[in-house]
C-alpha cells in the first residue's frame, strides 16, 4: 500500500466518524454528557457529616466499671449490716447507650445532652451471703446459718437492670464531638426493669448448687444518679453516685451505690 492510498483511507475514516457523531447528536446541547463536579460533591458530603455531628454528645457508646456500696455517710462500712459491704473487684457495672442527642446552646461547644441507655449493675457479696426479704424488710444471711448446711459460694450476686435517660450539661472543645475534649455533668434517671439474685457453689459434701431467684427484693423502682463524664475524642471515664437509696425506705439501712469506670463513645 503506497502513501497516497494510506492518506486516502485516513481521510475517509475521519469523515465517517464526524458524520456519525453529528447524526447521534454528540455535541448537541440536548445531548450533552453531564460533568460531575467531584469537589462540589465532596464538599456537600462534608457539610452533611458536620450537620449530623453538630447534635452529637458523648453519651452514646459503652461504659464498663465497678460498683461500691456506700452508706449515707459516704462510707464503705455498714457496722451491724456488714453483709452490704460488697466485693468491689467483682461488682461490675455495664452500660449500653444506643443513642444520644445534644441540644446546642452555644453552637456545638456547649449544650444539653440526653438519650437512652440500659444499665446493668452487679453487686457481688463477700462471704457466703444470700438475700432474703419479706414485705417489711430485706437482709442477707449465710445459707449454713439458716439451714445448717455448710458450703462455699463461687458466686452470690444481685443483678439489677435499669432503663436510663440522661440530662447532662456538656462542654466540648471542638465543633466535631469525635475530635474534641469533653466534660459533662448532670443527672441520669433510671427505671428498674428486672432484678435477680444468683448463687452457685459447692457444699462440703461435694454436691454443687446453682440457683437464681427473680424478685423485686424491695428494691427502689427508680434511680437518680449524679454523674460526671470526661474524656478526649471517643475515650473517657465516668463516675456516678446514686442519690436515691438502693432499697425502699425503711426496708434496710440506706445504701447508695457509687460506680466509676471507662467509656467508649461512638
Amino acid at each position: 500500500m503506497n502513501l497516497k492510498t494510506t492518506l486516502s483511507l485516513i481521510c475517509i475514516t475521519f469523515i465517517s466518524i464526524s458524520t456519525f457523531s453529528q447524526e447521534e447528536g454528540i455535541g448537541n446541547e440536548n445531548n450533552k454528557i453531564p460533568v460531575i463536579d467531584r469537589e462540589e460533591e465532596a464538599w456537600e458530603l462534608r457539610e452533611d457529616d458536620e450537620d449530623n455531628d453538630s447534635h452529637k454528645g458523648h453519651w452514646a457508646g459503652l461504659d464498663i466499671g465497678l460498683n461500691i456500696n456506700l452508706n449515707n455517710q459516704f462510707q464503705y462500712e455498714f457496722n451491724d449490716n456488714s453483709y452490704w459491704e460488697n466485693s468491689i473487684g467483682r461488682s461490675i457495672s455495664f452500660n449500653f447507650n444506643p443513642l444520644d442527642y445534644k441540644i446546642n446552646f452555644i453552637q456545638e461547644y456547649f449544650g444539653l445532652t440526653t438519650g437512652i441507655g440500659l444499665a446493668l449493675n452487679v453487686i457481688d457479696f463477700n462471704d457466703n451471703y444470700e438475700i432474703y426479704h419479706n414485705a417489711d424488710t430485706v437482709y442477707a444471711s449465710t445459707v449454713y446459718s439458716l439451714n445448717n448446711v455448710e458450703g462455699n459460694y463461687k458466686q452470690n450476686t444481685l443483678s439489677i437492670l435499669h432503663l436510663t435517660i440522661p440530662l447532662l450539661l456538656e462542654f466540648q472543645s471542638a465543633k466535631k464531638s469525635s475530635e474534641s475534649f469533653y466534660f459533662a455533668a448532670g443527672v441520669v434517671g433510671g427505671v428498674r426493669l428486672s432484678s435477680a439474685f444468683r448463687v452457685s457453689g459447692e457444699f462440703t459434701n461435694g454436691d454443687k448448687f446453682n440457683n437464681q431467684t427473680r424478685s423485686k427484693f424491695n428494691l427502689n423502682p427508680f434511680s437518680v444518679e449524679a454523674m460526671v463524664r470526661t474524656g478526649y475524642k471517643t475515650f473517657g471515664g465516668f463516675i456516678g453516685y446514686n442519690l436515691l437509696p438502693l432499697f425502699k425506705e425503711n426496708k434496710t439501712v440506706a445504701i447508695h451505690p457509687i460506680r466509676f469506670g471507662l467509656t467508649l463513645n461512638y
